[in-house]
């Protein structure tokens, strides 16, 4: 029987993310030039019969000048007719790709157009073929339908609109990317699609398309940088490079060049955002980390700047060349070999605690409160505001196309109210306080909303804060005095609290309240707001040394909790949340600034400009 053609063994090399399929581009005619392309070292080489000068001879002459070189040729044809198909595959064609495939449909002809019967209805005609493939006309009759790659190329809207059921279609073996007509089918300038985060969404959905209907993918490459991104990406068939752009000694130079790429565990670098001196932070080219067998490598396109992002710009001592941020979401460019569960292309929250896993904390599931915890963008860790990031698979948490990029930047902290809230036990049969109307507070809002409680309280020092508070679901606002400093603590939140609960008819207080201010004032009328046998949560972070009424928290029976982080479980429940709809972030995400204009943004953080600001890494 006949053996595998040599694209055929380097696609299933490719599948195994051994190497990818590499090829070259042919737009010129001519023999010898076929044939000293072919014989640079790679496995394929494609001619061009839509774009290049190549007629039906040319076409038939380079076919065999590349097979006897012990290299794969492939035809592109011009256009999805059957008789195109007939010459080039009567020519010796290893594999056929056909421009402009848009419907599944479509692709069912072209599959039919490219099989003998009783599967397609090729016809059998002069007998040229075979010595392509090193056979015996019988050998090549009983195994063309087989050994003939069909790659279909998706390169307009309406095609990725449709490549789920492309990809579906049996007998269509690869899904290839013609990125340049896609991006002027979607009213871009061709040539500058990478730059352009519309196509290059939608690149990932006809990649994930293939990888979920098990079929080759292939993208178009001018060089070695971009054939090995493309490789990193996920895609299994790429080319080094065309003719037109260069020839002879170029491309070999090139497809060395790439095998090196391909080999080194150097990655290439990627900006990140750098504390460099108090309160500066500069963008910076750092390495990117190699993803271990358990990892995965991340595309960040959004991330949130948090109250401890901006308190670490804020600090003088912190260590420098420390990247920040923490509070992130992107792509999966790239997946470990153990990885069964995450794939290339995926939209993922990440998760921003290392935890050991082994303690006595994390094997109980309270993994924030780990021994050995590393926090991202918390001194000495590196931070998430960078370009790529990787991370353990399982910290990188899926998120679906209904959530927005700027949402995705707000999970994190959502997820920390989901925690809270847990601690708390927050149910629609409770009265609930919140002390203080920052994005931690709001959150918290938002999700006892969703919980069904029916009367929550908010207590802030600024009117603003309050009257949005209100706008985004509390019943009751309260404005808390400020400077309180010279006044006996206790005292104070003693008085104001009875104050409040007589106003407003709380009788003997409420059931759950929420410190999430940080402040020493609110952490005492958090504690005598409470009911007899009520729970107080304290989440903001504050003075290391505060006052606490032991006497009331003895006479009264009174629980207090401290909250961090997030739990196992809380990152899916904070996505479920957006993505049901019963928590609406985009009224918390108040400006977007890319990844340029960092230091602005940090500026409008610490001066409290906005509630959430969001860093876009999408330029």
């Amino acid at each position: 029987m006949a053996t595998k053609t040599r694209l055929q063994t380097s696609l299933a090399r490719a599948v195994a993310r051994e190497a990818p399929s590499v090829g070259q581009w042919l737009e010129f005619p001519g023999y010898q030039l076929a044939r000293t392309v072919a014989s640079l070292g790679e496995d394929w080489v494609l001619i061009d019969c839509e774009h290049g000068a190549i007629s039906d001879t040319d076409m038939h002459l380079q076919v065999a000048a590349v097979a006897s070189a012990n290299c794969s040729p492939i035809v592109r044809i011009p256009a999805s007719e059957p008789w195109m198909m007939k010459r080039a595959l009567d020519a010796g064609a290893h594999g056929i790709m056909v421009p402009m495939c848009e419907t599944a449909a479509q692709a069912r002809s072209i599959v039919a157009g490219c099989k003998y019967p009783p599967t397609g209805i090729r016809g059998a005609g002069a007998m040229f073929a075979h010595s392509a493939f090193n056979q015996s006309p019988r050998e090549y009759l009983t195994s063309a339908n087989e050994n003939i790659v069909v790659i279909v190329q998706i390169e307009s809207r309406t095609a990725v609109e449709n490549c789920e059921e492309i990809a579906g279609v049996e007998g269509v073996d690869m899904l290839f990317v013609g990125p340049n007509d896609l991006a002027s089918s979607m009213g871009h300038v061709a040539f500058e699609h990478p730059r352009i985060p519309e196509v290059q969404e939608a690149i990932a959905r006809v990649l994930r398309a293939a990888k979920d209907k098990g079929k080759y993918a292939g993208h178009f490459a001018l060089g070695a940088e971009e054939a090995a991104r493309r490789w990193r990406q996920g895609f299994d068939f790429v080319n080094c490079g065309a003719d037109i752009v260069a020839v002879g000694a170029w491309m070999g130079g090139e497809m060395e060049r790439l095998k090196g790429l391909i080999e080194e565990t150097k990655m290439p670098t990627n900006r990140a955002a750098v504390w460099v001196s108090h309160r500066t932070l500069a963008v910076q080219e750092r390495p990117i980390t190699p993803p271990g067998p358990n990892d995965v490598l991340v595309q960040i396109i959004s991330t949130g700047i948090c109250g401890s992002d901006a308190h670490n710009w804020n600090n003088p001592n912190v260590s420098k060349q420390l990247i920040l941020g923490h509070e992130s979401a992107g792509v999966i460019v790239e997946v470990g070999a153990a990885v069964k569960d995450r794939q290339v292309g995926q939209r993922v929250a990440v998760e921003p605690g290392f935890a050991c896993s082994t303690c006595e904390f994390c094997r109980r599931g309270n993994q924030n409160t780990c021994a050995d915890l590393k926090y991202c963008g918390l001194d000495p860790t590196d931070g998430t505001l960078q370009q790529y990031f990787t991370c353990k698979a399982h910290m990188a948490v899926p998120i679906p196309e209904s959530v927005s990029w700027e949402e995705a930047g707000a999970i994190q902290p959502l997820a920390i109210a989901v925690q809270l809230a847990r601690r708390a036990a927050l149910s629609a049969s409770k009265t609930v306080a919140i002390f203080g109307c920052g994005p931690l507070g709001l959150l918290v809002i938002a999700i006892a909303k969703a919980y069904g409680v029916r009367n929550i309280l908010v207590f802030d020092i600024e009117q603003s804060r309050l009257d949005f508070a209100l706008s985004y679901g509390a019943d009751i606002g309260i404005l808390s005095p400020k400077n309180t400093e010279n006044i006996e603590p206790l005292k104070f939140a003693t008085e104001f609290t009875s104050s409040v609960k007589q106003e407003h008819n709380l009788s003997h207080g409420v059931d759950i309240s929420i410190e999430a201010s940080g402040a020493e004032s609110s952490a005492q009328m958090a504690l005598t707001i409470l009911k007899p046998g009520g729970t107080c949560i304290q989440a903001g972070l504050g003075k290391q040394l505060t006052s606490v009424p032991l006497f009331l928290l003895t006479a009264n029976e009174l629980t207090l909790k401290g909250t961090v982080r997030f739990t196992p479980g809380c990152y899916a429940e904070a996505i479920d949340l957006v993505q049901s709809k019963r928590v609406d972030l985009k009224p918390l995400i108040t400006e977007t600034f890319p990844l340029t204009r960092v230091q602005e943004a940090f500026q409008a953080q610490f001066e409290r400009r906005g509630i959430k600001i969001v860093i876009m890494n999408q330029e």
